[in-house]
């Protein structure tokens, strides 16, 4: 009898705490293997970078907002945020030898990440007022009054449910935490399989995904992670209750690494594509903040730690991946 199921059927605290002492000790080894340092290393590396991330976004002041029932939402980086935490407890999950439960976590890591893209593009190209309707109240020059009346027939656009498509009414639904609410139609719209088919209608994301075949990688993980989450056979549930010595440790460390490495270097990837300016370096804005004028093209320099991501994982991928990247980020970024 595994001491999981001896657990369940201790009554007496003493037995439960001999129980919880042989889960440390299980713990304990798998800290001290031979695989677990290069892992550990490597999924640290990612939380230091998602971390990064975050504080670049915030650091750098790209506001994105949401209007909606007359309230401003702001897309802040909460699910970047959450998805440090996320591999924190994928680490977690491998010190106890809980491989299923860390693949299940690695898709919630994942989805979390394509929902961020979804939303931001969503979010980015929401249909605000035409030429037509600009040159209505402007005509020929700007004046402060008629600025107000730009501001509020900006605000009842987008205020206007009848104008909105079901991707913009399901984003608004999660900001209002309403997703309840919606209908099945627009509830579908927070599925993950409606994040990429969204995102794939970005000319430049149908193109990448086509021309360096990230799609056969991304459908094999996609299918893998399914298989955990649904316990899609017994093996799948044999890989919750791995010791120390079964002769697969290193292949499920090994599996578990290459599915975060594929999955963080196909979001930057995604990122650059719909947002490129959220890699920007603080550069320029420090340069202003101190009162000195921002050196020539300052604006458009990346992050040091996003160009190290870039030569660390996405060559990985491919090498012209990045020459992709420097060539078709819609701001001119400085990928070198």
């Amino acid at each position: 009898m595994n001491i999981y199921k001896r657990y369940r059927l201790c009554k007496k605290t003493k037995y439960k705490k001999m129980i919880l002492s042989e889960l440390e000790q299980i713990k304990y080894s798998f800290i001290n293997n031979n695989n677990y340092p290069k892992f550990k290393d490597n999924i640290h590396k990612l939380m230091i970078f998602f971390d990064s991330l975050s504080e670049l976004i915030f650091n750098c002041g790209h506001t994105i907002t949401n209007i909606s029932e007359n309230r401003v939402y702001f897309l802040n980086t909460e699910l970047i945020d959450s998805s440090v935490k996320t591999l924190n407890n994928i680490e977690y999950c491998c010190m106890t030898g809980s491989f299923s439960d860390a693949n299940t976590l690695v898709r919630k890591f994942r989805d979390d990440l394509i929902l961020f893209l979804y939303i931001l593009d969503v979010v980015n190209n929401k249909q605000e007022l035409s030429e037509e309707q600009i040159g209505n109240i402007v005509g020929d020059c700007m004046d402060v009054e008629k600025f107000v009346k730009l501001i509020e027939l900006t605000v009842n656009e987008v205020n206007n449910d009848s104008r909105k498509n079901d991707d913009e009414k399901s984003v608004d639904g999660w900001f209002q935490n309403k997703v309840s609410n919606l209908s099945k139609q627009q509830k579908r719209k927070l599925y993950f399989g409606n994040y990429m088919t969204h995102l794939k209608n970005t000319a430049s994301i149908n193109e990448v995904i086509k021309k360096y075949d990230l799609e056969t990688n991304w459908e094999n993980i996609r299918v893998k992670l399914n298989d955990y989450t649904h316990n899609n056979g017994r093996t799948y549930t044999r890989q919750n209750l791995m010791t120390v010595n079964a002769p697969s440790i290193e292949e499920y460390f090994d599996d578990i690494t290459s599915r975060l490495d594929f999955i963080s270097a196909f979001f930057i990837v995604m990122l650059i594509l719909v947002d490129p300016k959220l890699i920007s370096s603080t550069d320029y804005i420090d340069h202003l903040e101190c009162g000195l004028t921002p050196p020539d093209d300052s604006q458009y320099l990346i992050a040091s730690f996003i160009q190290e991501f870039i030569d660390d994982y996405i060559n990985k991928i491919n090498p012209e991946l990045k020459v992709f990247l420097k060539n078709n980020n819609k701001y001119g970024m400085l990928i070198n």
